[in-house]
């Protein structure tokens, strides 16, 4: 296979290929580059401009060897050869994946990982080739400010596996993990070094079932083509392609891999730092004991049934709380990046104009669904009852003020003193002191 033999499709360029590039590596776009020899000033730079994503697909003996988008065009002028070298830089179709940023919240527990991922791409079954054992959460996942890609590929990292983009196909293409293969090749070798993934050292810490052996690889040069994720074996062991790179050297296609075992490549746990100290508001669906479940605002709908039950853990702490009531926004807030961090802190209090009492803002009252109410104005607090109008008021200005409907009882272990220039009880009835044993 020599570099004579390529040929470009759904492109069409006045010239000679000189030089052709592919570099396909786990967890990242694939990517290409196409070097021409073209006439001296024909393409200008509106050519290069229309040449700026449209679709390519460069062939050999009707193989294909890499289908992407034109991701750049740069051209090198030379006015003294009179030929000017075309520059084409290609990304693979998963960039597709990798534009539009989205929020959407997964809460439904029961729901696999894969479930999940061809939820995000629009349950389009031929973009996404799973290659792992099914994996549940137990908490909530949450797409947030994040493309597709960025999403999966998150997702991928708390699976502990790798992900691997499509670079042959006219569309998106995602493999999540490597599948053990059927049968292993023998590979012809022109030039092999073995070498150490550094990888190691930075997760030996974490995860205590690494072994050193299994970030031993080889960076294998060959002129045979293998697809990532064959099995190949060297020195007796049953090793994967990794990585893929293929160049030009002295006009043939020349291939350099890099073999190895699933640990060298897989994605660590990481997650999405935007969350950490983030308050995102929700709506009420419902509430139990001491949790609730909630529709997000970036949701479009949420199933009550399918709702995770956030805690409630108000900013007062448990001494002094009431619980959201149905239909009211709340604020879940995220202690850490994790999503399963996430707390409901407080109930975001709408309706001051509509509420004769919460009209302003200096005062701050405290109402339970019976109708109970602890109050703090500017110059007085207290509590009471609002159906009743029975409770207990200091002002700064005037006496403490008590009311009932019922009878009054003060009850001590002790002495009861009440000290006052003036001491005024207002009663239609007499009042009644007596000594009582406790």
């Amino acid at each position: 296979m020599n570099i004579s033999d390529i040929r470009a499709v759904n492109i069409k360029i006045n010239g000679i290929i000189r030089d052709f590039e592919i570099v396909i590596l786990p967890n990242e776009h694939a990517k290409a580059r196409v070097t021409y020899e073209v006439p001296h000033l024909e393409y200008s730079e509106k050519d290069l401009f229309k040449l700026t994503e449209i679709n390519a697909m460069y062939v050999c003996d009707d193989s294909i060897l890499f289908s992407g988008k034109c991701q750049e065009c740069s051209i090198k002028r030379d006015s003294i050869q009179k030929v000017d070298i075309l520059n084409i830089k290609l990304i693979s179709h998963t960039i597709d994946l990798d534009k539009e940023k989205k929020s959407c919240s997964f809460q439904d527990c029961t729901m696999s990982y894969e479930q999940i991922m061809r939820q995000v791409l629009k349950k389009d079954e031929r973009i996404l080739n799973y290659q792992c054992e099914p994996i549940y959460g137990n908490a909530p996942l949450i797409q947030y400010h994040e493309t597709a890609w960025e999403f999966i590929r998150r997702m991928a990292s708390r699976m502990n596996t790798v992900i691997y983009p499509g670079y042959k196909e006219s569309e998106p293409r995602i493999s999540v993990g490597l599948r053990l293969p059927e049968e292993y090749q023998e590979m012809e070798v022109l030039e092999l070094k073995k070498v150490f993934c550094e990888v190691f050292w930075q997760r030996r810490d974490i995860d205590t079932n690494l072994r050193r052996d299994d970030f031993v690889g080889y960076d294998i040069t060959s002129y045979k083509d293998f697809d990532i994720g064959n099995g190949v074996v060297l020195e007796n062991k049953k090793l994967f392609i990794l990585e893929k790179r293929m160049c030009f050297s002295n006009d043939e296609i020349i291939f350099h891999y890099r073999i190895g075992k699933l640990p060298m490549v897989v994605l660590h746990r990481y997650d999405n730092q935007k969350f950490s100290g983030m308050s995102v508001r929700g709506n009420v669906l419902s509430v139990t004991k001491e949790t609730v479940r909630l529709k997000f605002d970036f949701d479009k709908e949420q199933e009550i049934a399918k709702a995770y039950d956030y805690p409630w853990m108000p900013e007062t702490g448990n001494a002094m709380y009431l619980m959201p009531q149905v239909g009211t926004i709340v604020h879940v807030y995220f202690k850490n990046a994790k999503e399963e961090s996430a707390v409901v802190i407080n109930c975001v209090r709408e309706n001051g104009t509509i509420h004769g009492k919460l009209t302003n803002g200096n005062e701050k009252y405290l109402t339970d669904e019976t109708g109970k109410q602890m109050f703090l104005k500017e110059k007085s607090l207290g509590f009471v009852n609002e159906r009743t109008e029975d409770g207990i008021t200091v002002n700064d200005e005037s006496p403490i003020l008590a009311s009932s409907q019922k009878c009054i009882s003060l009850v001590s272990a002790k002495n009861i003193n009440l000290e006052a220039n003036t001491i005024y009880i207002e009663t239609p009835n007499e009042v009644l002191g007596k000594k009582v044993r406790l």
